[in-house]
């Protein structure tokens, strides 16, 4: 792999992290991703080392310095895709708020909805649970 191979996959990984939210999966394997990547660099480096002191010298054969790791056989692909996280649906709160006047106005007990849900009131509900209860007032509706 060339340097500026190693440059754009470095910036694209780094792109994505700065994208992303810390802590979600498609972050750690971004960090992962980032790690194999530094991780294949540094074998190359080794490798080019090892090259250059391996060279013979009047006839003679060199070894390589003592700080010089080994380069593997074989190394994985350092870098693959991360998975892709599928996002949920973002719903905004207004959306909420106005199906559930909607249907309080058609006579929906949606007090009832809210409560068995285990909130007091609307403005409690996380935004990640408005999917689920508008499934439920869409199941009494």
């Amino acid at each position: 792999m060339t340097l500026s191979a190693y440059e754009h996959e470095e910036a694209r990984i780094i792109n994505a992290l700065l994208d992303e939210q810390p802590g979600t999966e498609r972050y750690l394997a971004l960090l992962q991703s980032y790690s194999g990547l530094l991780n294949a660099a540094t074998y190359s480096i080794d490798a080019k080392e090892r090259l250059a002191y391996a060279e013979e010298v009047d006839g003679e054969q060199r070894q390589a310095p003592n700080n010089v790791t080994e380069f593997p056989a074989q190394v994985e692909a350092p870098f693959p895709d991360p998975p892709e996280t599928e996002e949920a649906e973002t719903i905004p709160f207004e959306e909420l708020k106005s199906r559930f006047v909607a249907a309080a106005r058609s006579g929906i007990d949606v007090g009832e909805i809210i409560s068995s849900a285990g909130y007091e009131k609307l403005s409690d509900i996380p935004a990640s649970e408005y999917g689920a209860i508008l499934d439920q007032l869409a199941e009494v509706t």
